[in-house]
């Protein structure tokens, strides 16, 4: 085609009217709508849990992908759960040159830590500061010299994935640990382990509520999976001093494992709505998360759940 012809079919286009232009698109959105409908998939910690701690952030990092300029909370559980998983490899001997049946020595611990954490830098994930890296490290070395002879040879798999389809979407969790209680050989002998890099927190507060919820939903997965549930939920404290008190079992009944099933399915349908909105800043003072949360939060400066207040020049330059 040469200049003078393509010139003339472009001179020729058919004009269209701000209606006519309004229809096309609305019969392109009703075709739109004919594609099959792609499941969500939904996991207990990053889209549950993590929704309700904040829906704001939960909205802007997670579902819109922002970048968050500090990363130490997500780096501290992360770094204890990848050198466990280390630490339990080691001792099943899946490690070159490691016997199958050996503890972990402080300096394997060491190495097995930073390994997770050039891991974890090569995603953008950073510790606040250098004592906070020191700590998630003493636990870890801790839990290892005093836990690790008796509960790693009761561990039966790590990183344990479940999934299951509910219809409209898709229910996910990883659990830390599955474990044998003594002479256990069937599903339903099994018990599934959580580790958490915090202290036992107190019994009915929001954060202990949030862990049973967790270890429930696991439960229910494990159910459906396995067709039966299993013996125990066992949640595993690392920063707590005493190890007699590191361990916590978590109750589990059908009744309580159905409120869990309950409060997720709810979730998700609130987490479904703010996506078809896109409205994930519409958050009270009560819906707010602890305030150290919110003050290492990267996008506080407008929210209304705990609105803070930009310095004046002079403050911050200190002039």
């Amino acid at each position: 085609m040469n200049d003078k012809s393509m010139l003339k079919s472009i001179l020729t286009l058919p004009e269209y009217s701000l209606e006519e232009i309004s229809m096309m698109l609305s019969k392109m959105q009703k075709t739109k709508t004919n594609f099959p409908k792609v499941k969500r998939r939904y996991s207990v910690v990053g889209d549950i849990l993590a929704y309700n701690h904040c829906k704001r952030q939960y909205g802007f990092f997670v579902r819109r992908k922002y970048s968050a300029a500090q990363s130490a909370q997500l780096f501290f559980g992360s770094v204890i759960h990848e050198t466990l998983d280390r630490a339990h490899a080691h001792y099943r001997g899946e490690i070159a040159g490691i016997p199958k049946g050996s503890i972990p020595t402080d300096e394997d611990i060491e190495r097995y830590f930073e390994k997770a954490e050039t891991s974890l830098r090569a995603q953008g994930i950073r510790p606040l500061s250098k004592s906070s890296r020191e700590k998630a490290l003493e636990y870890v070395k801790k839990f290892n010299s005093s836990q690790g002879p008796k509960i790693y040879p009761c561990v039966v798999d790590t990183e344990h994935r479940l999934e299951m389809d509910k219809g409209e979407y898709i229910l996910r969790g990883v659990v830390d640990v599955i474990a044998k209680n003594k002479n256990s050989t069937t599903w339903s002998d099994y018990e599934i382990w959580d580790y958490k890099g915090a202290k036992v927190p107190e019994k009915g507060s929001r954060e202990m509520k949030n862990y049973e919820f967790q270890m429930r939903v696991y439960a229910h997965l494990y159910e459906l999976r396995n067709k039966v549930k299993p013996a125990k939920a066992v949640l595993w404290f690392l920063a707590e001093n005493d190890t007699k008190k590191q361990s916590v079992e978590v109750i589990l009944n059908d009744t309580l494992i159905q409120q869990a099933v309950n409060q997720f399915e709810t979730t998700v349908a609130k987490i479904e709505n703010s996506i078809i909105t896109d409205d994930w800043s519409n958050i009270s003072r009560k819906d707010a998360p602890s305030e150290d949360t919110c003050t290492a939060c990267d996008i506080r400066w407008n929210c209304k759940a705990r609105p803070f207040k930009i310095r004046a020049l002079d403050q911050v330059c200190n002039i």
